[in-house]
């Protein structure tokens, strides 16, 4: 690939990360299939329905590249490789957090976003990492083993549809720009992303159930409806 593959950013017709775009809200959908159908699972859904979160939030950063800061472009062309990789494993989760802090205060991401996005991740800390030692002395070791209950997944999961019903408009009307269509790559990749849920030939058929696949599906086919009549004031 030319060094051209590089974007900046600064552009609404910058299309050079439409390929993350998709692959970003392709595994948000998917993690939030999961996260749904292990639900009984909490420390399972706990991580599944953050992952969907930390996905959903690349798709932004991607999909809407003119809020990206120098320090952020910089990661993602370098991952990029000259078009050649996924930029996805130079973002960091506290990247991710910087940027839609960033969208919230300066760019009207609604907060409902950030905020489902930092409590999924404290919570995901909680069941990857604890329990925790908090001191030992004495031959006396304190533990702190989950600051939050099972419950918390519950109302992580349930705000899930919600969050994705303020992002993805959001994204729409920040997002790069194809002729005089603004959103229009984020409505394509979510129309797009069709072809990852249905069917046997799907590209998570090997890798979900039959039910992850279908609550993605509908997911998808919902936020596709909503970005298209945004994007192109179509229903497709």
């Amino acid at each position: 690939m030319e060094k051209s593959f590089q974007f900046h950013g600064e552009a609404r017709t910058d299309s050079a990360l439409y390929p993350w775009i998709l692959g970003s809200i392709t595994r948000s959908l998917f993690y939030f299939g999961e996260a749904v159908t292990c639900r009984t699972n909490k420390g399972a859904s706990a991580i599944c329905a953050y992952y969907s979160l930390f996905h959903l939030g690349l798709f932004l950063m991607f999909g809407c590249p003119r809020h990206l800061n120098k320090k952020e472009r910089k990661r993602i062309n370098k991952g990029l490789r000259d078009g050649t990789a996924d930029p996805n494993p130079e973002i960091r989760h506290s990247d991710l957090v910087a940027f839609l802090r960033r969208a919230v205060a300066e760019q009207g991401l609604p907060d409902r976003v950030l905020s489902a996005v930092e409590r999924a991740k404290e919570v995901r800390e909680t069941i990857n990492y604890g329990p925790r030692v908090l001191s030992h002395s004495g031959g006396q070791i304190t533990v702190e083993n989950c600051t939050f209950k099972p419950d918390a997944v519950d109302a992580i999961l349930t705000g899930i549809p919600g969050v994705y019903d303020k992002a993805v408009p959001w994204a729409c009307r920040n997002g790069e720009r194809d002729g005089e269509f603004d959103g229009a790559w984020i409505a394509i990749a979510l129309s797009q992303a069709d072809a990852f849920f249905i069917g046997p030939a799907s590209l998570y058929g090997e890798w979900c159930s039959v039910e992850t696949a279908q609550v993605a599906e509908q997911m998808r086919q919902s936020l596709a409806k909503a970005a298209n009549q945004i994007a192109f004031g179509r229903v497709q």
